[in-house]
């Protein structure tokens, strides 16, 4: 039926925008005292995210930084 046809070519339509327009990149989060400090910095790979993460908490017991992966769009924040 027509609905259903218009329905699901909007849907790749969508789809198709979004693949283009977000990438998967790695937002670095870091922690002072449990406090969150900072979660700007984006990393296109899981190994450079990692790297800075893990020279981050070396500094002291109470930092605490790790990597999450998060939809981004390149053209609106800075990816590394």
């Amino acid at each position: 039926d027509h609905y259903d046809w218009h329905r699901w070519h909007h849907h790749r339509l969508a789809c198709w925008h979004f693949a283009r327009t977000v990438i998967h990149a790695f937002l670095l989060v870091v922690l002072i005292e449990g406090k969150t400090v900072s979660k700007d910095a984006y990393f296109r790979n899981i190994n450079e995210c990692l790297y800075f993460a893990r020279s981050i908490a070396k500094q002291g017991n109470n930092i605490t930084s790790y990597c999450v992966p998060k939809y981004v769009n390149p053209n609106k924040v800075k990816v590394y």
